[in-house]
């Protein structure tokens, strides 16, 4: 039996449309009339291409859209082309991710996404103008605090230390900073700088990677 994708008879005819999409995005001969077709998934992918070539997206920034994008937006709004996504259906949407009890954050998240979509699809001239922007996100529930008080950050650091190597221990000092784990991660000898003042000897750090 055949197997349809989106209105395409194989798989392979809907990615010659895909690529057809492509080339007139790269040479512009695009606009909101014309291209009213293009699906969400469509675009999305062709957003996520072009910043991932061009280095704008870190990888993980790119998987983590990706995930939001497949696990919450695509099953309801994939298929249907960025110009027929009423903001009365997305306000739905939202309102029923509050309901089933989703963190405000990451609510926020999602409509970030899709956001980014419409907002790169307008600039684009995909579409006449972003319609979904604004929209509201109330009653999630607020995300827990991640504030650590002075007694709470001792005790934790004092049990480390009954636990961790020293080896260990450095990184474990080095995360109190705040930086990524990839900054962490990408740490070089030319990243420490010697220094002393009046207290004593200290080391500045600059994250290069």
């Amino acid at each position: 039996t055949p197997r349809w994708v989106i209105g395409f008879l194989t798989w392979r005819a809907a990615d010659i449309v895909l690529k057809q999409f492509e080339a007139s995005l790269v040479t512009g001969q695009i606009n909101p009339i014309t291209h009213r077709g293009v699906t969400v998934t469509e675009y999305f992918e062709k957003m996520c291409k072009r910043n991932e070539e061009l280095g704008i997206w870190r990888e993980s920034t790119l998987a983590s859209q990706k995930q939001y994008f497949n696990n919450h937006l695509k099953p309801i709004f994939g298929s249907t082309s960025l110009a027929e996504v009423k903001r009365s259906s997305y306000q739905q949407f939202i309102d029923n991710k509050v309901k089933q009890g989703f963190a405000q954050t990451t609510v926020s998240t999602m409509d970030a996404v899709m956001q980014h979509i419409y907002n790169d699809a307008e600039n684009n001239d995909i579409i006449d103008k972003n319609r979904l922007k604004g929209i509201s996100i109330q009653g999630a529930v607020k995300p827990r605090s991640q504030s650590l008080s002075v007694q709470d950050y001792n005790k934790f650091m004092a049990a480390a230390k009954t636990t961790l190597s020293k080896y260990q221990m450095t990184m474990l000092y080095l995360m109190t900073l705040g930086e990524r784990r990839s900054e962490l991660a990408g740490l070089q000898i030319r990243s420490f700088v010697k220094g002393i003042d009046a207290i004593g000897t200290y080391y500045a750090i600059t994250f290069y990677v």
